[in-house]
């Protein structure tokens, strides 16, 4: 639908650049969904040309390192993929890429998060920390972003051990709107106070989740 939207305003000789910019989110899920790479091309060219035309401000910027970081990690889990040297390729391209978007908009979270899916990827914990913390900064009044970055921080402290500053970031995202808190409230706490060796506050989490599965309707 996107392309036959791009190929109605190209036939009046204009340029539908709304519809560019979905197009190219498109191909990133579908490179997302189907692990492999037969959408990279197209959305390197659309977010491109997006770029050079000096819209959207970074966020063009942003779905273009989740491109980079998305080909870096089809062509490293997926043997056979992908020419050698090409993940390093990538992976320095995404992490180029968010970069040049912190500069065209240093106060949008967007290209934070992107430099640190990419170093996640990486396995470069501690750095993954660090651009999370300045997403988290920069989100403001932006409650969606501020709430996303702790959800994905507490995961990086769990992983590295530093297990207060977890359970600190999952006390925060309890604060923030959601479905449901039943796992911010007790289940992800569980996890942190049982890998932290605090049996007792674990136990109470998982009892109190028992009670939640299985009350009566």
């Amino acid at each position: 639908s996107y392309e036959k939207a791009r190929r109605m305003r190209a036939a009046k000789h204009e340029i539908f650049l709304q519809a560019s910019l979905h197009l190219a989110r498109a191909h990133n899920q579908r490179m997302y969904a189907k692990r492999n790479l037969d959408d990279f091309a197209p959305a390197e060219e659309t977010l491109k040309q997006l770029i050079g035309f000096g819209v959207f401000e970074s966020y063009p910027y942003y779905l273009l390192s989740i491109t980079y970081r998305l080909a870096a990690e089809i062509c490293r889990d997926e043997p056979g993929t992908c020419d050698d040297g090409l993940i390093e390729k990538y992976e320095a391209l995404a992490l180029k890429t968010a970069r040049q978007g912190q500069q065209i908009d240093p106060d949008h979270p967007d290209s934070y998060t992107a430099e640190a899916e990419c170093l996640e990827s990486m396995g470069l914990i501690e750095s993954a920390i660090a651009a999370r913390t300045i997403a988290i900064e920069v989100a403001g009044d932006d409650r969606h972003s501020y709430c996303e970055q702790h959800h994905y921080r507490w995961r990086l402290y769990y992983w590295t051990g530093r297990y207060a500053e977890a359970l600190d970031d999952i006390a925060v995202h309890l604060t923030c709107p959601q479905e449901t808190d039943i796992f911010y409230a007790h289940f992800y706490p569980a996890l942190v106070y049982a890998e932290r060796g605090v049996m007792a506050l674990a136990f109470d989490d998982v009892f109190a989740l028992t009670c939640y599965f299985t009350r009566s309707p």
